[in-house]
Protein backbone atom coordinates (compact mmCIF):
# COMPACT_ATOMS: atom_id res chain seq x y z
CA UNK A 1 0.00 0.00 0.00
CA UNK A 2 1.22 3.45 -1.27
CA UNK A 3 1.43 6.17 1.32
CA UNK A 4 -0.64 9.25 0.72
CA UNK A 5 -0.80 13.03 1.53
CA UNK A 6 -4.65 12.72 0.79
CA UNK A 7 -5.61 10.90 4.01
CA UNK A 8 -9.05 11.78 4.26
CA UNK A 9 -10.20 13.18 1.41
CA UNK A 10 -11.59 9.91 -0.91
CA UNK A 11 -15.38 9.24 -0.94
CA UNK A 12 -15.67 6.88 1.97
CA UNK A 13 -19.54 8.14 1.90
CA UNK A 14 -20.72 4.45 0.07
CA UNK A 15 -18.97 2.89 2.98
CA UNK A 16 -20.61 2.25 6.41
CA UNK A 17 -20.10 -0.59 9.54
CA UNK A 18 -21.97 -4.17 8.57
CA UNK A 19 -21.04 -6.65 11.41
CA UNK A 20 -18.32 -8.04 13.10
CA UNK A 21 -17.62 -12.00 12.89
CA UNK A 22 -16.55 -13.83 15.95
CA UNK A 23 -15.66 -17.63 15.61
CA UNK A 24 -15.96 -19.10 19.09
CA UNK A 25 -15.32 -22.10 20.70
CA UNK A 26 -18.62 -23.20 22.22
CA UNK A 27 -21.03 -22.07 20.35
CA UNK A 28 -24.20 -22.04 22.84
CA UNK A 29 -22.04 -20.02 25.39
CA UNK A 30 -21.17 -17.40 23.27
CA UNK A 31 -24.90 -16.78 22.31
CA UNK A 32 -25.35 -16.82 26.14
CA UNK A 33 -22.82 -14.42 26.16
CA UNK A 34 -24.26 -11.92 23.95
CA UNK A 35 -27.96 -12.49 24.13
CA UNK A 36 -28.91 -13.37 28.00
CA UNK A 37 -25.58 -11.63 29.58
CA UNK A 38 -25.17 -8.63 27.17
CA UNK A 39 -28.97 -8.18 26.24
CA UNK A 40 -28.68 -8.35 22.49
CA UNK A 41 -31.16 -10.96 20.42
CA UNK A 42 -30.52 -13.45 17.79
CA UNK A 43 -31.78 -11.91 14.55
CA UNK A 44 -30.76 -14.60 12.37
CA UNK A 45 -29.39 -17.74 11.36
CA UNK A 46 -27.83 -18.18 7.70
CA UNK A 47 -26.32 -20.68 6.31
CA UNK A 48 -23.52 -21.02 4.18
CA UNK A 49 -21.74 -23.80 2.75
CA UNK A 50 -23.39 -26.39 5.02
CA UNK A 51 -22.38 -24.50 8.21
CA UNK A 52 -24.59 -21.92 10.34
CA UNK A 53 -24.06 -18.32 11.05
CA UNK A 54 -25.62 -16.57 13.70
CA UNK A 55 -26.37 -13.15 13.61
CA UNK A 56 -26.76 -11.77 16.65
CA UNK A 57 -27.59 -7.85 17.71
CA UNK A 58 -29.70 -4.39 18.24
CA UNK A 59 -30.62 -1.30 16.12
CA UNK A 60 -27.35 -0.51 16.22
CA UNK A 61 -24.80 -3.76 16.54
CA UNK A 62 -24.67 -6.88 14.51
CA UNK A 63 -22.46 -9.71 15.54
CA UNK A 64 -22.19 -12.79 13.20
CA UNK A 65 -21.02 -15.83 15.44
CA UNK A 66 -19.56 -19.29 13.76
CA UNK A 67 -18.45 -22.49 15.36
CA UNK A 68 -14.86 -22.56 15.40
CA UNK A 69 -13.24 -25.81 13.54
CA UNK A 70 -11.96 -28.28 15.83
CA UNK A 71 -8.26 -27.40 14.93
CA UNK A 72 -8.47 -23.80 15.54
CA UNK A 73 -6.85 -22.21 18.56
CA UNK A 74 -8.01 -19.12 20.64
CA UNK A 75 -6.40 -15.80 20.17
CA UNK A 76 -4.15 -13.61 22.77
CA UNK A 77 -5.13 -10.49 21.13
CA UNK A 78 -2.50 -8.68 23.79
CA UNK A 79 0.27 -10.42 21.76
CA UNK A 80 -0.80 -9.69 17.90
CA UNK A 81 -1.10 -6.86 15.72
CA UNK A 82 -4.58 -6.27 13.96
CA UNK A 83 -8.22 -6.18 15.86
CA UNK A 84 -7.46 -5.45 19.55
CA UNK A 85 -11.27 -5.16 20.76
CA UNK A 86 -14.84 -4.28 20.09
CA UNK A 87 -16.25 -1.04 21.82
CA UNK A 88 -19.76 -1.11 22.59
CA UNK A 89 -21.13 2.28 24.04
CA UNK A 90 -23.77 1.60 26.86
CA UNK A 91 -26.09 4.13 28.89
CA UNK A 92 -25.28 3.19 32.63
CA UNK A 93 -21.78 1.28 32.88
CA UNK A 94 -22.20 1.09 36.50
CA UNK A 95 -25.30 -0.45 36.57
CA UNK A 96 -23.91 -3.19 33.40
CA UNK A 97 -20.65 -4.29 35.60
CA UNK A 98 -22.94 -5.13 38.51
CA UNK A 99 -24.92 -7.60 35.98
CA UNK A 100 -22.02 -8.75 34.37
CA UNK A 101 -20.31 -9.83 37.68
CA UNK A 102 -22.83 -11.23 39.00
CA UNK A 103 -22.48 -13.33 35.60
CA UNK A 104 -18.65 -14.13 36.48
CA UNK A 105 -17.87 -12.37 33.53
CA UNK A 106 -14.36 -11.84 33.30
CA UNK A 107 -13.18 -7.65 33.62
CA UNK A 108 -9.83 -6.68 31.94
CA UNK A 109 -10.13 -3.95 33.39
CA UNK A 110 -13.18 -2.56 36.08
CA UNK A 111 -14.72 0.60 35.33
CA UNK A 112 -12.28 3.27 35.01
CA UNK A 113 -11.80 7.09 34.39
CA UNK A 114 -9.39 7.89 32.49
CA UNK A 115 -11.17 11.24 30.74
CA UNK A 116 -13.36 13.48 32.09
CA UNK A 117 -15.97 13.11 28.99
CA UNK A 118 -15.69 8.96 29.66
CA UNK A 119 -15.64 6.49 32.03
CA UNK A 120 -14.37 2.59 30.23
CA UNK A 121 -14.44 -0.77 31.27
CA UNK A 122 -12.59 -3.69 29.15
CA UNK A 123 -14.21 -7.40 29.67
CA UNK A 124 -13.38 -10.67 27.69
CA UNK A 125 -15.82 -12.69 26.22
CA UNK A 126 -15.92 -16.60 26.75
CA UNK A 127 -13.42 -17.08 23.70
CA UNK A 128 -11.41 -13.86 25.25
CA UNK A 129 -12.59 -10.88 23.04
CA UNK A 130 -11.71 -8.12 24.24
CA UNK A 131 -15.06 -5.70 24.94
CA UNK A 132 -14.66 -2.28 25.34
CA UNK A 133 -17.93 -0.68 27.41
CA UNK A 134 -17.90 2.76 27.21
CA UNK A 135 -19.86 5.79 28.38
CA UNK A 136 -19.63 9.70 27.27
CA UNK A 137 -21.02 12.57 27.65
CA UNK A 138 -19.99 15.44 25.72
CA UNK A 139 -17.52 17.13 25.98
CA UNK A 140 -18.40 21.11 26.97
CA UNK A 141 -20.79 19.11 29.84
CA UNK A 142 -17.93 17.53 31.49
CA UNK A 143 -15.87 21.05 31.28
CA UNK A 144 -18.68 23.02 32.64
CA UNK A 145 -20.06 20.41 35.81
CA UNK A 146 -19.47 17.23 37.64
CA UNK A 147 -17.14 14.84 35.52
CA UNK A 148 -18.51 11.74 37.46
CA UNK A 149 -20.87 9.36 36.01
Amino acid sequence: MKASNSRGKGSGADLRWDHTGIKTADLACSLQFYCDILGLQQREVVEVLGRPYYFVGNASIQLETEAANPTDTQADMRGLTGLYHLVLAVDDLDALAARLREHNVRFILPPAQFRPDRKIAFIADPDGVFIQLSISRPRETTLAQDTSF
